[in-house]
């Protein structure tokens, strides 16, 4: 009882420790007793108090796996004073132990949530700049099929052109030949006149 063993163990099960009906109860006390002896063992090497600082505190809460970690040690923390707590039988301090607890769960859940909203944010903005730059390159394209458009115009006027002065070229040489010939008709003519 001193130790705060949650049942009682009867002082015939300790006489008659023989008997089979006493084992089970006497087996769970003792390995009661190997815990709480490896709990006060170690009880000096345990982090009782949470170091507070704040900029660690702030880095852990950046990512999902530092909050992880963070509520991980809350809980670890909580879980050895509310084990000494129960070895003490001291109910108001696991009370107080466990509102703690979901006082520290309650604000790091509000930082997670503006964290995720600051994300849902930045993603936002992302969405809205990766659809900005799809339309440029959709506006590249366009010019770049345009480009190509005229690139072809050109092409196409440049054999007109080239058509056009073949053509001028045959044409001026058809007047040359005419005139030619026409000043040797008048010539001819000019002979047979006289």
């Amino acid at each position: 009882k001193c130790l705060g063993y949650p049942f009682p163990i009867s002082k015939t099960g300790l006489v008659a420790v023989g008997s089979p009906h006493t084992w089970p109860a006497l087996i769970a006390a003792i390995d009661w007793l190997v815990d709480v002896l490896v709990v006060a063992e170690g009880e000096a090497t345990l982090d009782w108090e949470m170091e507070e600082n704040p900029q660690e505190e702030e880095l852990l809460l950046q990512t999902f796996q530092g909050i992880s970690q963070r509520s991980e040690r809350q809980w670890h923390q909580f879980l050895r004073k509310s084990m000494v707590s129960f070895l003490n039988n001291d109910q108001e301090e696991c009370d107080e132990l466990e509102g703690d607890l979901l006082e520290a769960f309650h604000r790091d859940n509000e930082k997670v949530e503006a964290y995720l909203n600051r994300m849902i944010e930045e993603n936002e903005g992302t969405k809205l700049e990766i659809e900005r730059l799809n339309a440029e390159v959709n506006n590249v394209n366009n010019a770049h099929e345009k480009q190509e458009e005229y690139a072809t115009d050109i092409e196409k006027f440049l054999n007109l052109i080239q058509t056009l002065e073949d053509h001028k070229a045959e044409l001026t040489h058809k007047v040359e030949t005419l005139t030619m010939e026409k000043s040797t008709m008048e010539a001819e003519m000019g002979d047979c006149a006289k």
